[in-house]
Formats: structure tokens, C-alpha cells, sequence
């Protein structure tokens, strides 16, 4: 449209009515265009739905099974918890407690003797006691 304008503006294209028409045709047929490719177009040409021609059967009931009772879980027992002496690190504990004089720090144990927290607080109460 653009380029027919510039044609006519220098003269190469004399104004007529074919011409005329062929611009004004350009928006209606832009606008039909992006009707038909957002889908409201495509409803109206869809195929008609496929009507079944036999009579479809009900499905059966389920089956019922009878209840079966979950087994009873046993009675869970606390864990063993070692006694505070028993910890095989616990002389290495001691000797570092020797070394700095005094009941080691949490992170200290864990640091020395390459243990967890639980396990560092176990072996703090043992030598505290």
C-alpha cells in the first residue's frame, strides 16, 4: 500500500479505479486474514461432531473386595542410648581436656575428634560429670 502511494505521488502509476480498489481492498483483507489464523474462523468451519452409532454398554460395578485389616504395627521401643561412659572416644576427650585445662567447648570436640553435635554434647555431659 505503502509502495503504490510513493508510485502515484512521483507519477509513475496514473490514479484509476482498479487502483483505487486494490488499496481499499488491502485492510479488509488484513483484518480477514488475522481473523481467520486467532481461531474464531476455525469453529464455524469445524467438522460436525461424529455421533456414535452403536448404544455404548454401562460399564460393571466395581468389584468388592473384602477389608482386610492392616497388620498391627509392634510397639516401637526408644532407642539405646549408650551410657555416657561408653563412648569409645571419651578418653581422647579427656586427654584434650587435660591438654586446655578445662571441659571442652562443643565445637571444639567436634573439631578435635571429628564427631557431630549430638555426639560432642553426649561426650561434654560425660566429662562434666
Amino acid at each position: 500500500m505503502n509502495a503504490v502511494a510513493h508510485l502515484i505521488a512521483s507519477g509513475l502509476l496514473p490514479v484509476s479505479v482498479p487502483v483505487v480498489v486494490a488499496v481499499s481492498a488491502i485492510a479488509p483483507l488484513v483484518l480477514w486474514r488475522v481473523h481467520a489464523l486467532s481461531g474464531h474462523g476455525a469453529r464455524q468451519h469445524a467438522p460436525a461432531p461424529v455421533v456414535p452409532t452403536t448404544v455404548p454398554t454401562p460399564n460393571p460395578a466395581p468389584v468388592q473386595r473384602p477389608a482386610v485389616p492392616a497388620p498391627a504395627a509392634p510397639p516401637r521401643q526408644p532407642a539405646a542410648t549408650p551410657a555416657p561412659d561408653a563412648d569409645e572416644l571419651l578418653p581422647d576427650a579427656r586427654a584434650l581436656a587435660e591438654r586446655i585445662g578445662r571441659t571442652p567447648p562443643l565445637r571444639t570436640l567436634q573439631a578435635e575428634l571429628g564427631i557431630g553435635q549430638r555426639r560432642a554434647q553426649r561426650i561434654q555431659a560425660a566429662l562434666a560429670a
